[in-house]
Parts: structure tokens; C-alpha cells; sequence
């Protein structure tokens, strides 16, 4: 595959997941984790190629390994940086603010906190240091663990689109991703429940000729032909998904992935086609 971009080493940052101690030590149990669920995925792999049916612990590993590739981009990493460093901000500038206090004021300052809930999850300044420093080693593996847990909990199902010869699927540095039709913007962004949706799908082009849908959609427990328009709506997805590169083979780019209109009138209704 070649990339529209310069791609050489796209997906193979230095220590992207190694945890650094403050020995200088360093912690390759997240890099392990990793290589251990990409063996998993090939052993799969050649089974969904085949369209064989998928025992329950190879399902169970393949969603795994769409939530790591959900989990594990730079942009994901780029993304919390910049969040938890708003909050470091904020928490540095309280901090510097309440030392300039009198006991008094702090003391009043104190009694005015709304009162904490008995089993919300909090963060001290060193744990928000931490995610900021390194967002990937801090946040990735519980974020997978929950959002397989999810998935199992809300009993989604998977589907294996099948692309005709002629029409590979894209993919790219953020290639697994929601997808949900019921939220067309901002507004409907406020009250997105994510994937207890009941329209919101994964989204995960696996290789040239095989796409992964995790949904609600009872009728997704199989392998399904798509037409080429579909492959086009499936690719538009991934292509307007992307943070910094999208890869085709050849490099040969639809001007209809650019699109930010869908392709195909039936999406975003299951991926059985009629």
C-alpha cells in the first residue's frame, strides 16, 4: 500500500507506549500487550479472509483489537495533552492562588466546595501530570478494557463487510472509529451517548477486502457482500476520518471520499443490504 503522503514509519513512533519511570527504568508491558493482540489478530485474520465463522474467543479478541486501534493513535494522545493540560493549567493557577491565601480565606474557601461524590473516580495533580507527560502509557489500557466491557454489556454484534475485487477499502493513522448518523453536529454532540446509541457503530477497515462493524443491528452476525457505491460510502468514513494520512492502494484517490454528504442513502440503517 503507499499513502497519498509521505507514510514511512506512519505506525512506528519510538516509544510511543513505553511507560519512562523516573529511574530511567522502562516499561514495555503496554508494547507487550500490543504485539501480543496484533499475533492474536493474525492468527484471526486468515479465518476472516476465508469468511469462516468466528469461535467466541476469536470474536472476543478481534473487538480487543479494534479497541486498541481505537485506543492507540498519536491523535488520541495529541488529543488528551491537551485536555488534561487545560486542566494542569487551571489546577496550577488554583493552586498558586489558594498559597496567596490567609488561613482564614482558606478555611471559607474550603467550606464552599460542592461536596465530592462517594464514588466518583478523582485525579491528584501527579495523575494529571502523568496522563500529560505520557497520555498513551496513562490512559490506553483502562480506556480499551472499558470499552470492551461495553460492548459485551450492550451485546453489539459484529458484521464483515466483504469488498468486491475491484474496490479495496482505505484506511488510515486513525482507522478505527465511531460512526453514528443520528449525530449530524454540534447540538446533537451535547446529548451523544456514544456507543449505547443505538445507531452508533465501530468502524474498522481490517484489511484491502474486509471491513469490521461492531453495531446493535441484530442482523450483523455475518459476512456480507457489498457493492462498489457502498465501498465508496465505507471509505468516505475512514478518508474524512483521518487526522494526518489516509493510505489507498496506489495511491489512487475517489474525489467521492471527500465527500461530507454519505454515499449511499441506507447508511447509517444496519449493515444488511436489502
Amino acid at each position: 500500500m503507499q499513502s497519498t503522503r509521505y507514510a514511512r514509519g506512519l505506525f512506528s513512533i519510538d516509544d510511543l507506549y513505553t511507560r519512562h519511570h523516573s529511574d530511567g527504568s522502562r516499561d514495555l508491558s503496554l508494547d507487550n500487550a500490543l504485539k501480543k493482540l496484533e499475533n492474536d489478530f493474525g492468527m484471526i485474520k486468515p479465518k476472516i479472509q476465508s469468511s469462516s465463522v468466528l469461535a467466541g474467543s476469536d470474536a472476543a479478541w478481534l473487538i480487543a483489537f479494534a479497541a486498541a486501534m481505537y485506543a492507540r493513535t498519536p491523535a488520541a494522545a495529541t488529543h488528551d495533552q491537551q485536555e488534561f493540560g487545560k486542566i494542569l493549567r487551571v489546577a496550577h493557577h488554583v493552586e498558586a492562588s489558594f498559597a496567596k491565601m490567609s488561613e482564614a480565606d482558606r478555611a471559607s474557601a474550603a467550606r464552599r466546595q460542592p461536596p465530592r461524590m462517594r464514588d466518583s473516580p478523582s485525579l491528584s495533580m501527579a495523575d494529571i501530570r502523568k496522563i500529560v507527560e505520557q497520555p498513551l502509557q496513562t490512559l490506553m489500557a483502562p480506556r480499551v478494557i472499558r470499552m470492551v466491557k461495553e460492548i459485551g454489556e450492550l451485546d453489539m454484534r459484529i458484521a464483515v463487510l466483504r469488498a468486491p475485487s475491484d474496490a479495496p477499502f482505505v484506511t488510515s493513522d486513525s482507522p478505527c472509529f465511531y460512526f453514528d448518523p443520528s449525530c449530524r453536529d454540534a447540538r446533537d454532540l451535547l446529548h451523544w451517548k456514544g456507543l449505547e446509541s443505538p445507531t452508533c457503530e465501530l468502524n474498522f477497515p481490517l484489511t484491502p477486502t474486509r471491513f469490521l462493524i461492531i453495531s446493535h443491528y441484530k442482523n450483523a452476525d455475518c459476512y456480507i457482500d457489498i457493492s462498489e457505491i457502498q465501498v465508496a460510502e465505507m471509505n468516505r468514513r475512514t478518508w474524512t476520518r483521518a487526522h494526518d494520512y489516509a493510505i489507498a492502494l496506489q495511491g489512487q484517490v475517489d474525489s467521492r471520499w471527500l465527500s461530507p454528504i454519505a454515499l449511499w442513502p441506507k447508511s447509517g440503517r444496519g449493515p444488511h443490504v436489502d
